[in-house]
């Protein structure tokens, strides 16, 4: 490979001349440069996604949020497999609520693009030019908020669903205050 040494356009080997800027090309460069300048390349390329403006990619506190709730939707069907014999009414609604919430928490961590879109058709209804509109700083603090919430109240019906799994005769739990 020959790269100019005035734009670093790439040539094969047998050019002569840069098709760019017409350049006289020099002999070629050696495999370790090669790979010095493909690692300088992919530095860049790195450097450039690791700065993405786009409010719509997960932060890392969200991946951790979204792939622990999965983490967790695993482990709380794996212990009902575990205690089919001791399962009662709450254990199985809390279990339902759990696996709701955790549900609910994935979806908004990872799929905040596909909500907005959504949340565009709805606005087609109300306002002109919905296609127009970006998500407002209450908007982002309202969703970040539900994130948070819903992952707790996920947590909660786990405890209670594991709670009711291994001592089915305690209570009726969170569903005594639906009573």
């Amino acid at each position: 490979m020959k790269v100019c040494h005035k734009c670093g356009r790439r040539h094969s080997d047998t050019s002569i001349v840069c098709t760019d800027c017409g350049e006289v090309l020099g002999p070629p460069i050696t495999p370790e440069e090669v790979q010095v300048i493909e690692n300088a390349v992919r530095r860049e390329i790195e450097i450039a996604s690791a700065y993405n403006d786009d409010p719509f990619t997960p932060t890392l506190l969200e991946k951790v949020l979204a792939y622990s709730s999965m983490g967790l939707c695993l482990v709380l069907a794996i212990l009902f497999v575990v205690f089919w014999g001791n399962l009662n009414l709450a254990s199985v609604m809390e279990s339902i609520f759990s696996l709701l919430f955790f549900g609910g928490c994935i979806v908004s961590c990872l799929f905040s693009r596909q909500i907005w879109e959504f949340e565009k058709f709805r606005l087609h209804f109300k306002i002109h030019d919905a296609d127009l509109a970006e998500p407002s700083g209450a908007y982002w603090t309202g969703r970040g908020i539900s994130i948070y919430v819903t992952f707790i109240l996920a947590l909660v019906c786990l405890v209670a669903a594991i709670v009711h799994m291994i001592n089915p005769t305690e209570g009726l739990g969170i569903l005594a205050v639906f009573e």
